[in-house]
């Protein structure tokens, strides 16, 4: 099964220049190799679909190189980017596919890798199995999405972070305009409180501006996040997540309780949630969770910029 974007298996150059499509020590060319890694993963069930990538698909295979295998754990109807999850079987995973390539196995598990990684692996990787093509697809374009956008954010942390030890007079005002910002924001947190799954799915004016409020609210936490962990000269972090976590660590924020982290996984999959899976998570966001960006504006007001 493949789609429009995906490289099939017989599309690939041979590994081993001169000995068309051989590798794996002369033993497998790119279509058994990929035959191999689907036959050891069809046994698990769990798995929704799977990538080869790495130096296996790109022609640089070595005979001490280690082979790079992706797996999506089936998530039901809800996506999973950048999340917490771990299965019992995965090493039990990575031990069927070395005994079926023969190599070792570094195995990237899609729905807990940073972004980066995983948009890297499905596009410049093959498909090796896939059961469920529809989260196949809006997992795609949803990690290539995440990808994209925090390519942007890790660009400016790191000029915000060569640029000064402290808040510059710049940093220092945009702060102050995200934290007015979030301010207006939430005076309309009373216009969603009462909002039910039926008037939001048939009110597409109301969806679309909910919408907009969360991931703004959230976008602007991020940013928040982002400027003052810059300024310190704190390490560029990999994630969305792992940006509101950092902050979550600096001693001043710790009665937040790591409420802000989860944000992050709302913010990812906005678009791409199924409309009554993203309502459940809009409305607690609503009721409950966007509480913790109002006290992080608090803190930030108070210890940066007074």
């Amino acid at each position: 099964m493949s789609v429009a974007w995906m490289k099939p298996l017989s599309s690939l150059k041979a590994c081993s220049p001169g000995r068309p499509g051989l590798c794996y020590n002369g033993a497998m060319n790119v279509d058994e190799m990929g035959a191999a890694v689907r036959s050891a993963l069809e046994p698990f069930p769990c798995i929704a679909f799977a990538y080869l990538f790495g130096s296996a698909v790109a022609q640089r295979l070595r005979l001490d190189s280690d082979v790079d295998v992706a797996v999506y754990f089936d998530s039901g109807r809800q996506l999973q980017i950048e999340s917490e999850r771990r299965e019992d079987v995965e090493a039990d995973i990575q031990l069927a596919l070395e005994r079926a390539t023969n190599r070792n196995v570094d195995l990237l598990v899609l729905n807990r890798a940073p972004a980066s990684l995983c948009a890297a692996a499905v596009l410049d990787g093959i498909a090796v199995l896939i059961r469920d093509q529809s989260i196949h697809s809006r997992y795609f374009l949803a990690v290539t999405n995440v990808a994209m956008d925090f390519r942007d954010t890790a660009r400016e942390y790191r000029v915000i972070r060569a640029r000064s030890r402290s808040l510059s007079e710049s940093d220092r005002a945009r702060v102050e305009r995200i934290l007015d910002f979030i301010e207006q924001e939430l005076d309309d947190r009373h216009k969603f409180t009462d909002v039910g799954l039926d008037r939001y799915s048939r009110d597409r004016d109301l969806q679309r501006n909910l919408d907009r409020w969360v991931e703004q609210l959230i976008n602007a936490a991020i940013d928040t996040a982002k400027i003052v962990l810059a300024s310190e000269r704190r390490p560029v972090p990999q994630t969305y997540a792992q940006i509101l976590s950092e902050l979550e660590a600096i001693d001043a924020f710790a009665s937040l309780g790591r409420s802000l982290k989860p944000l992050a996984a709302l913010r990812n999959l906005m678009a791409h949630e199924y409309l009554d899976v993203r309502f459940d998570r809009v409305r607690d966001f609503v009721l409950a969770d966007v509480d913790a960006i109002a006290q992080m504006a608090d803190i930030v007001r108070a210890r940066w910029l007074s």
